[in-house]
């Protein structure tokens, strides 16, 4: 495995924990997504945030994750998000080609990116996330399955062409690269 391919977590999360989270976010406000630079225009769907400090087993699990992937990628990693992200993307939603990290940033830097498949696959198509390396990637995920990748490499979410799609995505954090 080459530093940037992406780390694939079997059963990251286990489907009782994927249910439960998804059961929690039908109390919380899903939203459109604020335009960030070149995503104004490439992204739909809707999000929604977890705050992990309410969710100290989830927390410990997220950091569990990342101290593995950290194994392979190697980056100096200070800490996580507070807070995950939830979406979900719907018929014809999709989000375009992008990257996770301010490279000019002045406070911490998101440094690994990862994503959790929290619905069954088979409950829609399409939807696939890819992350740029030498050749574009398309994964095809499992419920609750983890993808890890570092976050400075361009990815994207396919549009749906049927059901509905939600995962959860956070961000291990760290100083600049050097």
């Amino acid at each position: 495995m080459a530093v940037l391919d992406p780390l694939f977590i079997d059963a990251a999360l286990g489907l009782v924990e994927c249910e439960d989270i998804l059961g929690a976010s039908k109390a919380l406000r899903w939203q459109r997504p604020s335009p960030v630079g070149a995503l104004l225009s490439s992204r739909s769907g809707v999000v929604t945030w977890l705050d992990l400090d309410c969710n100290p087993s989830l927390k410990k699990k997220i950091d569990g994750l990342f101290e593995r992937a950290n194994l392979t990628f190697k980056f100096d990693i200070l800490g996580i998000e507070p807070q995950v992200q939830l979406t979900r993307y719907k018929n014809g939603d999709g989000l375009d080609w992008h990257h996770d990290c301010n490279l000019n940033a002045s406070h911490a830097l998101r440094k690994l990116t990862l994503s959790i498949l929290l619905n069954d696959a088979q409950s829609f198509s399409g939807g696939d996330l890819e992350i740029q390396g030498g050749d574009s990637q398309g994964f095809t995920q499992q419920q609750g399955t983890a993808v890890v990748f570092p976050s400075f490499l361009q990815h994207r979410v396919c549009c749906v062409k049927k059901g509905q799609r939600v995962s959860l995505v956070t961000w291990a954090l760290g100083a600049a690269f050097r």
